[in-house]
């Protein structure tokens, strides 16, 4: 009982030093590693604002008010793979989001 008690208290001091305010969101934005994208820097875009610049291996953490948001990624220019799987990178996306949880997760 000692061992679960104490895991349970490490775990809540970990999680509770990371979380939002009440009426604000989270969003946690990953870029895996992808051979394929190798060259291409992704720019993402909240709400028509400054854009971030996403590389390989690389993630980023923006903290918004709940609520509907505007979530939008573009790709510049960049060196071309030969398409062999029929698909030749990351391609432009736009989406208006609900964010009403404490945290979101996408993969770019």
């Amino acid at each position: 009982m000692k061992v679960n008690l104490g895991l349970f208290a490490l775990l809540m001091l970990l999680f509770s030093h990371n979380a939002p305010a009440a009426d604000t969101a989270q969003l946690h934005f990953v870029r895996p590693f992808d051979p394929m994208t190798l060259t291409q820097v992704v720019k993402l875009t909240l709400d028509k604002q400054d854009p971030v610049k996403l590389r390989q291996k690389t993630t980023h953490l923006l903290e918004v008010k709940k609520g509907k948001h505007r979530i939008q990624t573009k790709v510049g220019i960049s060196l071309g793979v030969p398409n062999v799987t029929g698909y030749n990178g990351a391609r432009k996306f736009k989406m208006q989001a609900e964010l009403n949880n404490d945290h979101h997760y996408f993969k770019v």
